[in-house]
Order: structure tokens, then sequence, then C-alpha cells
């Protein structure tokens, strides 16, 4: 069983595995978003993500409460949201 009790040591690099190293969805989103473009770019929607869905949990219940309406509602404010990142 891994140990996640650990705190990672930060760099001067600031770089977003060491400040996300305890937050897996964080983690998560930021390492699938900058498998697809730079980080100048993914900080800004990384952050309006973070602050709409802080917690996956948070965007199941979302979803789940959505009637079918509304789940296309929230599916464009999520590809508006990516789409400065080139990701379709």
């Amino acid at each position: 069983e891994m140990d996640t009790s650990k705190r990672f040591l930060a760099s001067p690099l600031g770089l977003l595995e060491e400040l996300f190293g305890d937050d897996p969805w964080r983690l998560l989103l930021s390492t699938i978003l900058l498998n697809r473009t730079r980080r100048n770019q993914v900080d800004g929607v990384l952050s309006q993500l973070l602050d709409r869905w802080p917690t996956p949990h948070a965007l199941i219940e979302m979803a789940r409460g959505q009637e079918k309406d509304a789940d296309d509602m929230m599916l464009d404010e999520l590809i508006n949201l990516i789409a400065p990142l080139g990701i379709k």
C-alpha cells in the first residue's frame, strides 16, 4: 500500500506535480491538460476548472442532479473552458 502521508518537497520550479502531489484530483486534471499543451496555457484553464469542480465528487454530483438539457449545458461549459487549449 502506498504511503500518502508524506509531503512532497517543493522545488523552486513550482511544478504542478509538486504543488498538487497530495491532491489526486488536481494532479490528474493538470497531468491530462499538460499532456496536450503548455503550462502557460494550462494555468488559467486549470484554475477555472478547479473553481467550478473542485473535486471529482462535485463534478459527479452536478452531473447526477442535472436533467438532459442541463447535462448538455454542463458539457458545453466544460468544452468552452478547455477550448483555449485546443482540446476537442
